[in-house]
């Protein structure tokens, strides 16, 4: 007797699983993971000119989709990252973040990061969740396949489904930073071209921060992307 009760509840588990716990997801990526509460943000009164134009970009109907904030070792990127993710988290417009970090695991590398963020942006917009399981339920492996399939099927097409009529909220920000610490050029590469692509979706203002050393591959990809796309800052 005790068997079958164990046997249904297990059953029962698994017949109410969320379809979302199928994605394959990068723990400590987000800003705010355990692995991250010791990093520095910005000290109060600094960086200040900064942060207000990063956070004007943000709400601003005449904003580009992406803001690339560059600079080299050293400048304090993440820092600023943390600093406006916190900020952006406060005013309850952070969809989802994504901190690359080179030899850590997965944060090493683009295997994941769409599958993490709309995982995130699901939570943070819940009228986005039906289209996500929706894309789940039809390939439960689609964490596993090519980053443009990824983007496309999780990501664009719930986005490209959202009725606006039903928002809560009118602007959301993904934020992924150290997009130079991410092992394959071509993923980088790939990542700037399939971004843009978000524009497509009229049910919000989407806006993408994100933040890197000005490599080649970097440079290289954003200098195929349309100068309406996307708005440059160095920092020092």
């Amino acid at each position: 007797m005790q068997t079958g009760i164990n046997n249904g509840t297990i059953n029962a588990h698994f017949l109410h699983a969320d379809p979302l716990d199928k994605l394959p997801i990068v723990k400590g990526a987000e800003f705010d993971s355990y692995t991250n509460q010791h990093q520095d943000e910005c000290l109060p009164g600094t960086r200040t000119e900064l942060l207000n134009e990063v956070a004007e970009w943000a709400v601003s109907p005449e904003g580009k989709l992406i803001f690339w904030l560059n600079g080299m070792a050293g400048t304090g990127k993440s820092t600023i990252s943390r600093t406006v993710a916190r900020r952006l988290e406060e005013e309850k417009i952070l969809g989802a973040s994504f901190f690359f970090k080179r030899g850590e695991g997965d944060r090493g590398n683009a295997i994941k990061i769409f599958p993490t963020i709309a995982r995130q942006l699901a939570k943070s917009i819940p009228q986005l969740t039906p289209g996500v399981r929706k894309a789940i339920d039809n390939n439960s492996d689609i964490g596993t396949k090519g980053l443009k399939e990824q983007f496309d099927k999780i990501l664009l097409q719930p986005l490209l489904d959202l009725d606006s009529s039903a928002l809560s909220v009118l602007n959301v920000v993904i934020l992924m930073d150290a997009l130079d610490e991410c092992d394959v050029d071509k993923d980088v590469r790939l990542i700037l071209q399939l971004l843009p692509r978000l524009q497509n979706s009229k049910a919000m203002r989407l806006r993408v921060l994100l933040t890197s050393r000005p490599e080649l591959p970097i440079r290289l990809g954003f200098k195929k992307l349309a100068h309406q796309d996307h708005e440059d800052l160095m920092i020092a």
